[in-house]
């Protein structure tokens, strides 16, 4: 639920400055956004130290790092194509969709497993 939160909220924010044309909706939003990626991210986080098994959890958080910065320029480049081509609210419009289409996949993944402790036998012992 906490990895939806932030683009749910950056979605319903720039969903308002498509609908009211207004900047300071939009800036709200991205700022939304900022505000909750920290905690986003130390959700994700624990999902993946949980989920990943320890012999390759290196190797998978390494890669998805690798993975974050090679895509990280593409969301201001994106944002600044369609700003060139749409309007400001036509930009938040399509945002909002793309945040809550965002918002949508950690509801539909599956819960992530819990570890499991192994049970001693004390008739041995």
């Amino acid at each position: 639920m906490t990895l939806a939160a932030a683009p749910a909220l950056g979605a319903a924010l720039l969903a308002l400055a498509w609908a009211g044309g207004g900047t300071v909706a939009f800036v709200a939003g991205f700022c939304a956004l900022c505000l909750l990626t920290p905690v986003t991210a130390a959700t994700f986080a624990t999902i993946m130290a949980v989920a990943v098994p320890e012999e390759i959890y290196g190797r998978v958080t390494t890669t998805g790092g690798l993975l974050a910065q090679l895509l990280q320029p593409l969301g201001p480049l994106a944002a600044g194509l369609l700003l060139a081509r749409l309007s400001l609210p036509s930009t938040a419009g399509v945002l909002a969709v793309a945040l809550a289409l965002l918002a949508g996949v950690p509801l539909a993944l599956p819960a992530p497993t819990q570890p499991t402790t192994p049970v001693q036998d004390r008739s041995s012992s």
